[in-house]
This record gives structure tokens, sequence and C-alpha cells, in this order.
């Protein structure tokens, strides 16, 4: 793995961190005007120059360019869904995976510049949060998006936030720690999958989901 590769985790952990945790609903819902736009945009600038550490004075105008990228996909995106409803959940994947591309090219651009940029921190770590993030806040997030037109199931996710955001960072924990027998274990409480209609789909839902992630995990860790 390259040094511009290790740069990439601390810059995906900044989008992470600044699209999900750091994106409260109030704030989404500003977006709508310009100026909850511009905010967003800034926090993402904040997190990025937090990530790269000891390397922010030197590398701000790279993620300063990153951070404009990633305020005018928003424009565009949101400009996009409110003339196309309908298109909420392939703009939402399409807007992730321009942000995933450029988070490439940027992370590639400073290795040009800067190439001991990308251990500014331990990369293991970076990894491993990252996954945390992406099993509890952007799974919700997503599973909220791709389920919005299953009025049933969509509430049930919902009304469902935290509990089954910290059952899955639980099964996460358990699954790195001793393996799929202990998550198996973790699972059979069935808690807090309340016995409804919907309590099956979202237990085997969050399964798959941590088990992916955990393998990805163990994988990027193991290329490092």
């Amino acid at each position: 793995m390259g040094v511009s590769d290790l740069l990439f985790w601390n810059l995906l952990l900044a989008h992470l961190l600044g699209d999900y945790p750091l994106q409260p609903m109030w704030l989404v819902r500003s977006k709508s005007h310009i100026w909850g736009l511009v905010l967003h945009a800034s926090i993402h600038l904040l997190t990025l120059l937090l990530m790269v550490g000891a390397f922010r004075s030197e590398l701000w105008p790279q993620l300063l360019v990153l951070a404009l990228f990633h305020f005018v996909v928003d424009v565009v995106k949101y400009r996009l869904t409110d003339a196309r409803p309908e298109w909420v959940t392939s703009s939402y994947f399409i807007d992730q995976a321009v942000h995933l591309l450029s988070i490439i090219v940027v992370a590639a651009w400073i290795d040009s510049i800067v190439p001991e940029a990308g251990a500014a921190f331990n990369t293991a770590l970076l990894i491993t949060i990252s996954g945390y993030i992406l099993v509890a806040h952007v799974w919700f997030v997503t599973e909220k998006t791709i389920s919005h037109t299953e009025a049933g199931y969509n509430h049930a996710v919902q009304s469902t936030l935290w509990p089954r955001m910290i059952a899955r960072a639980t099964f996460l924990t358990v699954l790195l720690a001793v393996g799929t027998f202990g998550i198996g274990i973790a699972a059979a409480l069935q808690l807090p999958y309340y016995r409804d209609t919907y309590w099956r789909r979202a237990l085997m839902t969050d399964l798959v989901v941590v088990v992916v992630t955990a393998i990805t995990i163990g994988l990027a860790i193991s290329s490092i």
C-alpha cells in the first residue's frame, strides 16, 4: 500500500465524520438554503484539517479544493433532488460515489506534494473507527434512504435509530474480538429487535452489514 493509500483513510474518516455524525437533522434540513450548504462544507474543511494533523499548514490549499468540490456536488445533488424527488436513492449513492472518487484523487495529489502526510495517524485505528461509523450512522442513513418508499419499515428504521446503532456497534465489537461464534450468541438475544412485523428483517440486515464491514476492516488493515 502506498503513502497516498494511507492518506486516503485520513480523508475518508474526515468525510464520514462530516457527512454523518457531524450532520444532524437540523443541518440536513438547512441544506435547502445556501447557508446550510456552506456550513456543511465548512465542517468538512475543519474535519479534513484535523485529520491531517501537523501537515495542515502545508495541505490546506488541497483540502480547501476538496471541501469546495464537496460543496458543488452537494448543491447539484440538492437541486436535483428538489426537481426529481423520486431520484432520492440514486442521487444519494451517486453523491457518495463522487465524494469517494474526489477523496482518491486528492489523496494522490497530496502524495505528489507531501508524501509523508499519510503517516499523520495510525492507519489501522482510522480504518477501525471508519468501520464503526459505517455500521452505525452510515448504515442508518443508507437504510432510511433505501426504504423511503416503504412507509412502515422506514418508520421502524427511524424509530429504532439509537438502539440499532448501538446493537450494530456491539455486534462489530464482538465479531472483531471473538469471531462469528460470539456474534451468534449476541444476535440470539434479539435485542433491541422488538417483536413486531419487521424485527427479523432488521436483525438479519444488521448482521449482514456488520459481517461485511468486519471483513472489509480485516482486508484493509492486512493490506497496510
